[in-house]
């Protein structure tokens, strides 16, 4: 119930960046730009600067993310207070048993993480990633990070998320990708993620 309030939303709250689970997207958009843009990397011979391209995977995604992030991360993108409440009741009340030896172990209750096969999952952690769109956004907003241009007048692309996996595009430069791994570590500090690089 909770996961079909929270997609007409979606669209409004996440960033173009993001194409996965959103109605109306499709996560082939992001992989046909990703795919043009990595084609222009590739022919491209001409010009002073390079530019890289980065793969970042975030390791046991779901596993790993961290209440209060999540939290935090929707209360600033605007949602309710009383919907947030809400989701984080649903994300903090889990509690798991396991058989030990045939027998029944106490129930436990974890302090991070979201289900697998819940519905709601995908959605949350959306929300997760569009924490650190936001960080690569103010970086590209504040000049500090140029993405690539395929075309005079084209848009710059800085980065394309695939739900738990992202691609980074920067000039080739130790300035950009230091402040890339920078951003990167805030973003695995706050969530409480590890990337695989």
């Amino acid at each position: 119930m909770i996961a079909n309030r929270i997609k007409p939303i979606l669209d409004n709250l996440i960033s173009l960046s993001q194409s996965a689970f959103i109605p109306g997207r499709l996560i082939l958009d992001n992989v046909i730009v990703a795919y043009g843009v990595n084609h222009y990397l590739d022919h491209k011979y001409q010009g002073k600067s390079g530019h890289a391209s980065l793969k970042l995977d975030l390791s046991k995604a779901y596993d790993r993310v961290e209440w209060n992030f999540l939290e935090r991360v929707l209360l600033r993108l605007g949602v309710a207070s009383k919907f947030v409440n809400l989701i984080m009741l649903c994300v903090t009340s889990v509690s798991f048993c396991f058989m030990l030896n045939g027998k029944p172990f106490e129930n436990l209750q974890p302090a991070r993480s979201l289900r697998q096969g819940d519905p709601l999952s995908p959605y949350l952690f959306l929300f997760c990633a569009e924490g650190f769109s936001g960080l690569v956004r103010k970086e590209e907003e504040a000049g500090t990070i140029r993405g690539v241009r395929v075309c005079r007048n084209g848009p710059r692309v800085t980065h394309l998320l695939f739900a738990n996996d992202t691609l980074i595009f920067c000039d080739a430069t130790r300035e950009a990708l230091s402040l890339i791994q920078g951003l990167v570590t805030r973003f695995e500090k706050g969530l409480g993620l590890q990337v695989n690089y």
